[in-house]
């Protein structure tokens, strides 16, 4: 936080494992730059509202498993393509203090992508986290 209330930040989430779609596999990744206002700031607890834009990526790949007799078989992972769009998100978390550093904040956000109706059924995508972090100097 640069002040009391107010505050930047960044983050980077992505898909931990590749979705099916169709006959290929997708993943998808976020990177946001995040405006913070923080509302009520108590001791044990903080409010926390961002809104940001960034970009969202989709890759996607193909799987190609194959056998050469009984005794040498091989898997592998083809990149085919990515798509990556302008994303706007906004989110809310309670960042609650388990000692005067150590905290615990579940966060959830939404993302605004336009077009990803062209991968996917909605411009719209719900993300859920939780934080685990340290808070270094004064709060």
């Amino acid at each position: 936080m640069l002040f009391k209330r107010f505050g930047v930040g960044a983050d980077f989430s992505v898909q931990p494992t590749r979705s099916a779609y169709g006959p290929l596999q997708s993943r998808q990744s976020f990177f946001d730059a995040d405006a913070i206002y923080a509302p009520i700031s108590t001791k044990r607890v903080e409010l926390r509202l961002l809104g940001g834009v960034g970009a969202a990526r989709t890759s996607f790949s193909i799987t190609q498993s194959g056998c050469i007799g009984t005794a040498v078989c091989s898997t592998a992972v083809e990149p085919i393509g990515n798509a990556t769009h302008v994303d706007l998100n906004a989110g809310v978390g309670v960042q609650i203090y388990l000692t005067n550093h150590i905290f615990i904040r579940p966060q959830f956000d939404v993302h605004y992508v336009p077009n990803l109706t062209q991968q996917f059924g909605s411009n719209f995508v719900p993300e859920g986290t939780i934080w685990l972090g340290y808070n270094f100097g004064e709060r």
